[in-house]
């Protein structure tokens, strides 16, 4: 769901929530050899909070899990049991927000148990719970913090503030109709103490709102200090330099949902309350900000979906949508909320026909099944880079701000898959973006996510077939040109992906493909296979084929229809895979 970077190590953390078995693919340039690494869970169908860290060799242009730390519940089978937002500090150390219910063991599990283990306070509760957590640069889990209350709350957005030794986290809370009071307890520690009361708040929900949002500030040791009701609902918050306030974003109900932007004055603690400054960016539907950046010449960057108009005070619209249909925003604002600055939707940015769009798909008429972020480059920077979904593919895109203007675009697309009940569809949600420098200075572009269909491209890169029905998690590396580099699979199964000893040619072709693929002694070719683009297999050729040294096969497509195909070839060190094309 998350992902965050550290410098000036450029290791990478993840966080989100998974199912049965993940790999390690190592990261290189597209064709260099990967490792594959799969993790049992047990029991494997139970959904798992994960926190990960991935140490990066620069010279070696490789990566490996160093870590992985596992929440388990009590309570099995809740979809929305994950890890939504991770910070890492200077000296690494890792802070996660999400939801979790049961009672939860926190436990670093990967490469073998080195630390105990931190249960939460509660034991029995059925109802989702927002959570923060603190995990050492090396795994271990410092700590737990959880609402206390009947009501289902959600975590989704945290920042820290290293200066001050405190975090704030932001979420929103399920309305019941009533007045009801949400209680903050502080955390409980790896020793075992902790959860004493903290702040708290009673929700009012004026027999509208579904929900409310919340913010809530702890100290670095888990200590509460205040939260106060936000909105409709919060779903990120960033840091203010002066240190006196934060910025959060989500939506607000007034004729009906807008998206919310406020900069929120905080207390030092107290249980004070936090005194927000709104700004509302109307619609004429349903709207909601998704995720926020502070950038280098203090103006503010909102990024989330819309239906229909999108207007704000004094100006507008800002774009337009058929009925039913949804988009994404990139607004600006100044720091004091007194200027718009500029905005416009991304199927601007694309180039891409509306009239491709169908209305009838809910994935484009509910603004809560899509996906936008954004990241700054660095603290001075002007310029940002955003990633969000069109179509049922996701577009990565480099922005300058003051004019708004787009540079580099770079696609994600999957391929369809067909499911058990023998739908076709796919799509790909980048859910986060980030920037991370090396020991050299070079930035990098990171971006996680997941994505359903037979396979997944990235640029020039590829990530082989997943398991038909089931979502697989991403990762990718760019560098400032855009060029993509190998993926880091994350999901419910091991994938291995492509190391290009082999060649196809002519691609694409029109009856024929020769299929060249190149053996070691010590790194034999075990099969080759060929499957469509439903995953299922087509041909394929045993050991017996491939002799050391360069084999070459011919593969006929008689009687196989027009389109996209993928040549698997499995070696004692792996697999590569590679996209064949038929034309007729």
């Amino acid at each position: 769901m998350d992902i965050g970077t550290e410098t000036p190590y450029g290791d990478i953390y993840l966080t989100g929530r998974m199912s049965r078995q993940f790999v390690d693919a190592h990261f290189g340039p597209c064709g260099a050899g990967i490792t594959e690494l799969s993790i049992p869970l047990a029991p494997p169908s139970d959904w798992k909070i994960f926190v990960m860290r991935i140490i990066r060799d620069e010279v070696a242009e490789t990566a490996s899990i160093k870590w992985i730390t596992f929440g388990s519940t009590t309570t099995p089978n809740h979809p929305e049991f994950s890890g939504m937002d991770i910070e890492v500090s200077a000296l690494g150390d890792v802070y996660v927000t999400g939801s979790i219910t049961g009672q939860v063991t926190f436990e670093q599990t990967y490469p073998v148990p080195l630390f105990t283990p931190v249960v939460t306070c509660e034991t029995s509760s059925s109802v989702y719970r927002h959570f923060v957590a603190r995990f050492s640069h090396d795994g271990q889990p410092m700590w737990v913090a959880e609402t206390d209350a009947d009501l289902n709350t959600y975590g989704q957005g945290i920042t820290l503030d290293e200066t001050s030794g405190r975090l704030f986290t932001g979420g929103f809370v399920e309305s019941n109709g009533l007045e009801w009071p949400i209680h903050f307890p502080h955390a409980k520690l790896w020793t075992g103490s902790g959860c004493d009361p903290g702040c708290s708040f009673t929700v009012d929900f004026d027999g509208i709102n579904p929900t409310v949002g919340f913010l809530s500030q702890y100290t670095l040791g888990g200590q509460n200090l205040s939260a106060n009701q936000m909105g409709e609902k919060v779903m990120d918050v960033v840091m203010d330099p002066d240190l006196n306030h934060v910025w959060i974003t989500g939506s607000v109900i007034n004729a009906d949902r807008d998206i919310m932007l406020a900069k929120v004055t905080v207390p030092g603690g107290g249980c004070m309350p936090m005194t927000p400054t709104y700004k509302y960016i109307y619609g004429d539907g349903e709207d909601i900000g998704l995720d926020l950046a502070y950038m280098g010449d203090d103006k503010v960057i909102v990024v989330g979906n819309f239906t229909q108009d999108l207007v704000l005070d004094g100006v507008g619209p800002i774009a337009s949508l058929s009925p039913n249909w949804s988009d994404h925003a990139v607004i600006c604002f100044d720091r004091n909320l007194d200027v718009f600055e500029s905005g416009l939707p991304t199927t601007s940015i694309s180039g891409s026909d509306p009239s491709l769009m169908d209305p009838t798909l809910p994935y484009y008429t509910s603004v809560y099944d899509r996906s936008i972020c954004v990241a700054r480059k660095s603290a001075s920077s002007v310029d940002f880079i955003i990633a969000y979904d069109l179509r049922f593919n996701t577009e990565i895109s480099s922005v300058e701000m003051n004019t708004l203007s787009v540079s580099t675009g770079t696609p994600i697309s999957a391929h369809d898959v067909v499911d058990d009940v023998g739908s076709t569809y796919t799509h790909t949600r980048a859910m986060e973006i980030e920037y991370g420098t090396n020991t050299t200075g070079i930035y990098n572009r990171y971006v996680t996510g997941d994505f359903r269909g037979t396979w997944l491209e990235f640029g020039p890169c590829m990530m082989p077939p997943a398991m038909a029905g089931r979502a697989v998690g991403f990762v990718y590396r760019m560098d400032n040109s855009h060029v993509a580099y190998k993926e880091q699979t994350l999901g419910e199964e091991g994938i291995v992906a492509e190391d290009a000893k082999s060649q196809v040619y002519p691609n694409p072709f029109s009856t024929s493909v020769n299929l060249e693929i190149r053996a070691k002694a010590n790194d034999p070719v075990i099969q080759a296979e060929i499957f469509g683009v439903d995953g299922k297999l087509i041909h394929s050729w045993d050991a017996s084929h491939f002799q050391t040294g360069s084999n070459r096969i011919e593969w006929n497509s008689t009687g196989h229809p027009a389109g996209q195909y993928v040549l698997k070839v499995t070696r004692s060190s792996g697999q590569e895979t590679l996209k064949l094309n038929r034309v007729e």
